[in-house]
């Protein structure tokens, strides 16, 4: 999947002048990457008796393969 991310060329630079040229691209992977992780964890301990930090991704992935993920509106809901 691919996901397009717009910023202003002045935003690119200002990034670029904090990470490095060449590693915005880089840096919003492992913040997409990070947030997957984090909510694969919340997911893990929401709906199974798993500890999400014995697990390696494939078996988190593994461990929710039949979980009906709850939308963001179901979550604050309580639903």
């Amino acid at each position: 999947m691919n996901i397009t991310i717009t910023i202003t060329k002045r935003e690119n630079e200002i990034l670029e002048s904090y990470l490095g040229i060449g590693k915005v691209q880089e840096w919003l992977q492992h913040c997409i990457d990070n947030k997957i992780r984090k909510r694969l964890d919340a997911v893990i301990i929401e709906q199974t008796n798993l500890n999400p930090e014995k697990l390696a991704k494939a078996e988190k992935i593994e461990a929710i393969k039949s979980v009906a993920l709850p939308t963001r509106n179901q979550r604050t809901k309580g639903v």
